[in-house]
């Protein structure tokens, strides 16, 4: 062991290197030896990897080669192994002793060199486990036949057929990285957890299956590190802990006698990095659950790395992990996690559906010509190319299309002709025969049983129950029950199958003999609460193709749940996903005519659907069309992150634009309707140009923002954002945003040099895109409004182009210009001389707006030349400027008082607003001179927030209340502190008594945010009572809305107040605030009362 470390031992341990690892090991290596070392992050450099990749591990062991030779004999195998272990990477530590041990045996170098390496472990498992993965890969082998249902199988559809690659995407990327597909057998698995998210149906499940027999064959190369695989069902993980789950539902019964718990719990956290589980359906752990439960069920416990944290995870679920926000609301804590890597399974890609379709049409020559005949109808059909998407979905099509079944209309219609199917068939083999009406009645009975445990939750049905229901066998004979391979008891079932659930669920509700009933169950299925939504989500929509055009308590259930959520202020992420069930709804009910105004009556004014970078299914985009056409379409419609696949969505979403009369205002995201980056297999942007032609050809629209990122569109889709407004003469407000990088980014460096991409687009769209937008800018002769951001600007084709074509608009009264919080790159280019050229030539310009981070130069160029030198020059050469509003984050003292002078030089401004993050005394001075100057007589309006200095606040009240133009004076989304507020108070009191006479117009001053201090809560309630005081006041209004700052862990914050003398003065004054009873308050108010 203290041997130098060898170049084979240094390439074992950079092959079972986990990603987050190698710089953690590289650091720990370096300062072990010397604690001081310098530029130790330079020394591991900037290398950070993401998936399994050879040429990244060579990267990684000529890193450690050179760690190696840098220190000599000093790199021993002894410092190595410490450093493994103090990390906790057990697993490789002990393999790495192993090799030294057995170094002179040549059968210890074969048992590396396969795909799946045995090494010995640390923690005394050298027999427990071969046993354990014996154990495990026996029951793989098994699982995946068994658990196929065998009514699948009597239609065509078995193991083969279903292992179709599913397309994937990855939503923790940027916009535009989210787009980029991939099929799930590329996915890497190394990050710490992995999810995968996607809808019933689309198959998770089969995902689970696949990896582990994958893993139990040693197939799957993505898995060679892994010694022990679990997959699990979260649906009947209710009790104990992950590892009680394991023995309950994979390993026989009598293992725990070969295996104890307690030793495999030893051997797993000693070798944290060789193990992984696999948890199938997380969101069934929290369904039905009081929050003491969720907290303790296995998964929730395992997810929040409570327990057995090191190990690696993959999970699956039907939903994404819900918001803060969200859920406050909900009845139960959240069981999903923050993830490292976040996938959403999209399902089969219309080249998978095809796969497909030859695999299920390939008996015959017959055969063969029905699934082309197949493949012609779903090309042909919008809504059956939809809905083949989703696996399960494209296996009953099939099924139904071989026994000459007409396409369905409706996924009940569907799933009822598949029912239709099981039922015949077994109908046709039972003897003697089951009479229809026996089938009808234990298809009700079916329902019955699905809708009550729908309302429960995923626990599983015993055959008791199954008997007080239904009275017999007969559903589990058919298939549609089968037994839950994932509970140990042998008389556990369950529905074959989510969607078979909700189906025969949908089946009782539409079918309820009670009207009161069905009102019931309807109000149900639209429930505020957002985990009720994804349970009842495909129930709903099953309901409305049961219904049809008898719908309507359907639709007034919504309505009435649409106005409940509204009144309890629901996050948007709840709104988002009833509207989109509503659409949904629509177009399944088969009578769009008749449901969309039903649906459209009940949506607020502005509808806001944020799609979070998931493309909807085309039904949502059809359904809301639907919406759009009708006479009570919303105002506004604002649809974020939006993302396309098919291109007749986007078409006719775009027609009913067109012919939209009552929608006003719209706001959209265009880079998801980019065919070359949404659908590759289709790279058509002909949908896009329509798109947008169809907006522009609308007669309503007065306010369009698109928001786009241009880094990687396709030019045809760039071209097309800026000609909307050329041939739009109603259009008054237009806003632009647009992400756009500076310089070519790492990862898409990376994607070139790998042959992904061709070539980086970034340079010719920026082009492109500023030369269509100046272009039409000088076509368009209406519009009043722009709103830009200033990434457009930023580039030397902007100043050349575009700020000549904003200058010279005959009509642009308001230019609006605003940058990301976070973005650092406007302090270079040309956007503030852009700016500058707009503000100086423009002759109709009266209000304009920035907002930017800062307005740091480089300190060596000459002061003319600085950023703030120049805007404040263009601010001050503007002659029409009446309304002016900056915002920026920090500032330095020098730049806010240049900004102070520009109000002293602006002879027509009326409205001015600031805002950065402290009010400082000396800009509060030279504002406040600013204000009295003469050349600010017509100041009418002031908008200041930040943290305004004590001083400064009292100097800035003197001289609001002693300006004779003022109206409006807002000191709003601020911090103030308690001496400054109360002297401010002060000077109003004074102003108010020491002119007695009338104004033109009351001088409205508003104070909104926080004071700090010891004495807050009594100034706030002295400026409350003053306001109160002042409601008629012909001079000065006041409108507090303030907040004490306190500090909790101040001991005089606890201190009880002190107690009231026998001769003080009492008095309780009701302002409907409560009483003011405590002796500071009571002295505020007699001081007030006094001094008036």
């Amino acid at each position: 062991m203290e041997a130098r470390v060898s170049t084979t031992q240094l390439e074992f341990v950079a092959h079972r290197l986990l990603p987050g690892d190698w710089r953690t090991l590289g650091r720990k290596l370096l300062t072990t030896i010397d604690p001081n070392f310098p530029n130790v992050e330079g020394i591991l450099g900037n290398l950070e990897f993401s998936h399994q990749d050879e040429g990244v591990r060579k990267i990684i062991l000529q890193t450690m080669i050179r760690w190696q030779s840098m220190w000599g004999d000093k790199a021993t195998v002894a410092l190595l192994v410490g450093a493994l272990e103090d990390l906790g990477m057990m697993g490789i530590a002990g393999g790495l002793r192993e090799m030294v041990a057995q170094r002179d045996d040549p059968t210890a170098v074969q048992a590396h060199t396969g795909l799946y390496s045995v090494v010995e472990m640390k923690g005394g498992g050298d027999a427990m486990v071969p046993l354990c993965k014996e154990a495990l890969k026996n029951h793989y082998t098994t699982m995946y036949e068994s658990n196929f249902p065998s009514v699948w199988r009597h239609f065509g559809i078995n193991v083969h057929t279903a292992r179709i690659p599913l397309q994937v995407v990855r939503l923790d990327r940027s916009p535009t990285e989210k787009l980029r597909t991939q099929v799930d057998v590329e996915v890497p698995l190394d990050q710490h957890t992995v999810m995968f998210q996607g809808p019933a149906g689309v198959g998770k499940t089969q995902l689970c299956y696949k990896m582990a027999c994958d893993w139990a064959a040693e197939k799957d190369p993505r898995l060679k590190n892994v010694q022990l695989l679990f997959v699990l069902s979260a649906t009947s993980n209710r009790k104990g802990d992950i590892l009680d789950a394991v023995y309950d539902q994979i390993f026989p019964a009598g293992f725990v006698e070969k295996v104890p718990k307690k030793r495999l719990e030893r051997w797993i956290k000693a070798n944290s990095s060789s193990v992984m589980f696999v948890i199938d359906d997380v969101d069934a752990a929290e369904e039905n659950v009081s929050p003491q439960d969720v907290e303790k069920s296995p998964v929730h416990c395992y997810i929040k790395g409570t327990y057995l944290r090191k190990t690696r995870s993959i999970l699956t679920c039907r939903r994404s992990p819900v918001s803060t926000a969200c859920n406050a609301m909900a009845e139960t804590p959240s069981v999903l996690p923050h993830c490292d890597a976040h996938y959403l399974i999209n399902g089969f890609s219309e080249g998978a559906v095809d796969e497909l379709i030859s695999k299920f049409f390939s008996r015959s020559d017959d055969s063969r010509a029905m699934g082309r005949r197949l493949k012609e109808t779903v090309s042909s059909d919008d809504y059956l190319s939809g809905i083949v998407q989703n696996p399960m979905y494209a296996f009953m099509v099939c099924a139904l299309w071989e026994r000459r079944t007409p396409p369905p209309t409706s996924l009940a219609q569907l799933i009822e002709q598949f029912i239709a199917l099981i039922s015949g068939e077994y109908s046709s083999r039972k003897s003697p025969s089951m009479s229809t009406k026996s089938m009808q009645t234990t298809l009700h009975g079916l329902g019955k049983l699905a809708w009550a445990s729908l309302q429960v939750g995923p626990s599983a049905l015993t055959h008791q129950n199954i008997q007080d229901v239904i009275g017999d066998d007969v559903t589990m004979d058919m298939g549609l029950l089968q037994r839950d391979q994932s509970a140990r008891e042998d008389d556990h079932y369950k529905f074959v199958h989510r969607i078979i659930w909700e189906y025969f669920a949908a089946k009782h509700v539409a079918t309820a003999s009670s009207a009161g009933d069905q009102v019931k169950h309807l109000q149900t299925l639209w429930s505020t609460r957002c985990r009720h939504n994804c349970r009842y989500g495909d129930a709903c929509l099953f309901v409305a193709g049961l219904l049809q055009d008898k719908s309507h308590d359907l639709f007034a259930a919504f309505k009435s749940n649409t106005s409940e959520m509204t009144k309890q202020g629901s996050p948007p992420c709840c709104l988002n996903t009833v509207i989109s069930q509503a659409c949904l709804a629509v177009v399944e009910s088969g009578h769009p005519n008749i449901t969309a105004p039903l649906v459209s009556k009940a949506l607020p004014r502005d509808v806001v659907l944020d799609f979070q970078g998931k493309p909807p299914t085309p039904n949502v985009l059809h359904g809301l069309a639907e919406l759009i056409a009708t006479k009570q379409v919303p105002e506004t419609i604002s649809l974020k992150n939006l993302w396309i696949t098919k291109s007749s969505s986007l078409l006719h979403l775009g027609e009913a634009i067109k012919s939209s009369k009552g929608l006003s205002s719209l706001h959209i995201d265009v880079t998801g309707m980019d065919m070359s980056l949404s659908n590759p297999e289709r790279a058509d942007n002909t949908a896009i140009l329509s798109f947008h032609r169809c907006i522009s050809e609308n007669r309503g629209i007065a306010c369009l923002q698109i928001n786009a990122d241009i880094n990687d569109m396709d030019e045809s889709a760039v071209v097309a954002i800026p000609q909307v407004i050329e041939s739009k003469p109603d259009l008054l407000d237009f806003r632009l945003v647009i992400n756009v990088s500076t310089s070519c980014s790492t990862r898409c460096r990376n994607m070139i040099a790998k042959g992904h991409k061709v070539a980086c687009k970034r340079e010719k769209n920026i082009e492109v895109f500023n030369e269509r937008l100046a272009d039409a800018l000088d076509k368009n002769k209406t519009l009043r409004s722009l709103w830009i951001s200033v990434e457009i600007l930023r580039h030397k084709l902007a100043l050349q182009l575009v700020a000549p074509a904003i200058a010279s608009h005959p009509c642009i009264s308001s230019f609006k210009v605003s940058g990301s919080p976070s973005e650092e790159s406007h302090n270079s280019g040309y956007g503030i001389d852009a700016l500058a050229h707009v503000l100086l030539k423009s002759k109709t310009l009266k209000s304009f707006s920035l907002s930017l981070p800062s307005l740091v130069s480089d300190t060596r160029c000459d002061a003319s030349s600085q950023r703030v030198d120049i805007l404040c020059a263009a601010l001050k050469g503007c002659r029409t400027l009446e309304k002016l509003d900056l915002s920026f984050t920090y500032l330095f003292a020098r730049e806010k008082l240049l900004l102070a002078e520009v109000i002293m030089s602006g002879r027509s401004l009326k409205e001015v607003s600031f805002s950065w993050k402290k009010m400082n005394g000396a800009f509060l001075v030279a504002f406040c001179r600013a204000v009295r100057a003469k050349a600010a007589g017509s100041l009418k309006k002031i908008a200041l927030s930040g943290e305004f200095d004590s001083r400064g606040l009292v100097r800035l009240g003197k001289t609001i209340l002693a300006s004779p133009s003022l109206l409006d004076v807002r000191l709003e989304h601020s911090r103030f502190h308690d001496k400054g507020l109360e002297e401010f108070v002060d000077e109003v009191m004074e102003a108010v008594a020491s002119f007695p006479d009338e104004r033109d117009a009351p001088l409205q001053i508003t104070l909104q945010g926080t004071v700090a201090g010891d004495c807050s809560d009594d100034d706030i309630s002295t400026a409350e009572l003053l306001s109160v005081e002042l409601q008629d006041s012909d001079h000065t209004n006041l409108r507090v809305q303030l907040e004490a700052e306190h500090d909790t862990t101040s001991p005089a914050f606890q201190q009880e107040p002190p107690p009231r003398k026998s001769n003080d003065f009492a008095f309780m004054i009701d302002l409907g605030k409560g009483d003011s009873s405590s002796r500071s308050q009571q002295e505020q108010a007699m001081r007030w009362l006094t001094r008036r």
